[in-house]
């Protein structure tokens, strides 16, 4: 249009505005937005709630909340759009504090409110374990709104697992107690608050005692003794499941792969893999992955590298993380020269070293100098550019060669 001394009209410029923001492109949408008004064109709040949608998909609190004063300096009234657009664009920048300021804002010039208004606030307070400002702004959202969700409810009752000790326990038990219309989805929050908290008995029990379940609530139990490397209650679990004629998954393996990880027994964790067969189920990368991580603990560098071959024989590809475990097991055992081969046949397979692969290296050291020849070759793959990256050879893993 422009080449031909055609001039867009707003409808157009609009468009290309609603099309950037849509894909969250924040410099095109910039772009055309600078040319609407370039044009004589006076944006309106509809237009500038362009703006904040595409800033909310690119996770750009900073220039949502830089729109949204804007949109007041030029004398312009943000609608209910807009307060809730450019909270969920503060939530998912991570600014939970300059959300509730625009919360605050909407309340105060009572700008009707809905539960969506509340969500993100919520949910961001939960995954941050702040429990005592989820619950405040979760009892706001009932007085001014007059209900939430169930899954609102859970997000209060997961904030608990984050304090990860008996004080997460009491919060979690006070508040489960307040929850109207409790169904399985809150049971498993429960679950996984007792489990996170260190409280292996207290989860065994509510699982026992749950008249429906489903894998998620097993697996959340096993996913708690993977993590305080309780084998013992492991095995119950697997023999509740057992009883009552549940299958285990994949993903109930795994955790019992990382279960003996943690307690420091490899031989054992290596046993698993022998048993998924038994249930017609293919053991993963992240089988594999816990088994060597079970290894490159006790610096058993001969069993990563007989694991490497395995799961590579069985149609799965090495990736920067199965290296990376090599690499951990070899530095414990002081290996230098094997560290330099594991990272040689990392590049060979492109699978390139990055920071983790620093991180297992120092760790492995215990705090002793990595030797300079190692740092030299690390630095060169790392900043080394990069063929274009290939989708997951692992994914789907249906396709495991038996």
């Amino acid at each position: 249009m422009l080449v031909s001394n055609i001039q867009p009209d707003a409808a157009v410029y609009q468009f290309m505005i609603e099309t950037y923001s849509k894909q969250g492109q924040g410099m095109p949408m910039e772009k055309y937005f600078d040319q609407f008004v370039s044009a004589g064109f006076e944006p309106d709040v509809l237009t500038y709630n362009l703006l904040l949608r595409g800033y909310s998909r690119a996770k750009d609190s900073s220039s949502a909340n830089e729109c949204m004063k804007k949109i007041i300096s030029v004398g312009l009234t943000p609608d209910f759009m807009s307060y809730n657009t450019v909270i969920q664009a503060c939530c998912n920048g991570n600014n939970v504090d300059t959300a509730i300021y625009w919360l605050e804002e909407m309340i105060a010039k009572d700008i009707p409110l809905d539960e969506s208004s509340f969500s993100h606030i919520i949910t961001r307070l939960s995954k941050s374990g702040d429990c005592e400002r989820c619950k405040k702004y979760h009892e706001l959202l009932v007085e001014k709104v007059g209900k939430a969700s169930g899954t609102l409810w859970s997000a209060v009752l997961s904030s608990y697992a984050h304090l990860g000790n008996e004080d997460g326990i009491i919060g979690a038990k006070a508040w489960f107690r307040r929850m109207p219309g409790k169904d399985l989805v809150h049971y498993n929050t429960l679950l996984y608050v007792f489990a996170m908290c260190g409280d292996l008995e207290g989860a065994r029990n509510i699982l026992f005692s749950m008249k429906k379940r489903d894998m998620v609530s097993f697996n959340t139990c096993l996913h708690g003794c993977a993590r305080l490397g309780d084998t013992d209650a492991a095995h119950m679990i697997f023999k509740y499941m057992q009883k009552i004629d549940v299958i285990p998954n994949n993903e109930s393996f795994n955790k019992l792969i990382q279960c003996y990880a943690t307690a420091r027994e490899p031989e054992n964790a290596e046993k698993v893999i022998s048993r998924f067969k038994d249930f017609s189920l293919w053991p993963d990368l992240d089988s594999y992955h816990g088994v060597m991580a079970a290894y490159a603990e006790v610096a058993d560098v001969a069993k990563t590298k007989v694991l490497f071959e395995q799961m590579q024989e069985r149609g799965l590809r090495p990736t920067e993380r199965t290296f990376n475990l090599m690499i951990l097991a070899a530095a414990k055992a002081n290996e230098p020269k094997t560290v330099l081969e594991i990272i040689e046949q990392m590049c060979e397979k492109q699978a390139w070293p990055t920071i983790a692969t620093y991180t297992a290296l120092t760790t492995g050291m215990g705090g002793n100098e990595v030797p300079q020849e190692i740092v030299e070759k690390l630095d060169f793959y790392l900043y080394l550019p990069k063929p274009p990256k290939m989708k997951d050879p692992n994914a789907p893993r249906s396709y495991y060669i038996n």
